[in-house]
């Protein structure tokens, strides 16, 4: 992520130089993940805590109010919230940084398990392009010049009238080239509803899948502990039943 802001800032004297802390707090900046100049996923009017080691291990909390550009790709995307988190330093952290600069002290939650590295979005809804509307919590990551995210227990239904089509309770994954572009492939329980005109309708299997680029993907995209394929053809927007 890119961490931006005024700071105000602290060091600790730890047993060893390698144990010192520099602390970084504070209560209006902004991290976020980008890639291209269109698309960013992060925290902006942020609480944030750093803390730097001595030994260049570090831990990073920010949380604050939603900072979302998904690019052309999407219709529209909103979310309920957005939380950073880092933690390399081998061990969980669970404080408050607090930095007094006069008469006023910062602080900010530093509170993330070891050996996490993660962008969370919570309530999140977006509309991709004419196609089908995304719901659900996604975790994001950065792969080169690209934004990956990934769900587990999300939705993604296609809707004209009174017809729905598509997947809850959905493994997804999808993916942002920094080129521009939405690749989106989502499998789950079905959702099917047609006209009364229909008499009866059941099916066994739904998956969404989509593509506006001219690049076929075939890959898995993971976050953290979350993991689903990512598998579309060029210039795809499908939902087959």
């Amino acid at each position: 992520v890119t961490v931006s802001g005024n700071f105000g800032l602290k060091k600790t004297t730890g047993a060893t130089p390698a144990t010192d802390e520099l602390w970084v707090v504070s209560q209006s900046a902004a991290a976020s993940l980008n890639a291209g100049s269109a698309i960013r996923v992060g925290v902006k009017e942020a609480a944030i805590a750093l803390m730097i080691r001595g030994d260049q291990k570090l831990a990073l909390q920010a949380s604050g109010a939603v900072d979302l550009a998904l690019g052309s790709g999407f219709a529209s995307a909103t979310a309920t919230s957005v939380s950073v988190v880092f933690n390399n330093t081998g061990v969980d952290q669970d404080r408050v940084l607090a930095v007094t600069l006069g008469t006023q002290t910062i602080s900010a939650a530093l509170k993330v398990v070891d050996n996490t590295t993660a962008v969370l979005m919570e309530g999140m809804s977006a509309q991709v392009g004419g196609f089908v509307r995304l719901a659900g919590n996604f975790g994001f990551r950065k792969q080169g010049d690209d934004i990956q995210m990934v769900a587990q227990g999300a939705s993604a239904l296609l809707t004209a009238g009174g017809v729905e089509v598509g997947v809850t309770g959905a493994e997804l994954a999808l993916m942002l080239p920094a080129q521009g572009g939405v690749q989106l492939q989502a499998s789950g329980t079905p959702v099917l509803t047609l006209p009364t005109a229909f008499a009866s309708v059941s099916v066994a299997k739904v998956t969404v899948s989509y593509n506006n680029t001219a690049n076929a993907v075939d890959t898995r995209v993971t976050v953290g502990s979350v993991s689903a394929p990512l598998t579309v053809g060029a210039n795809t927007a499908a939902v087959v039943a």
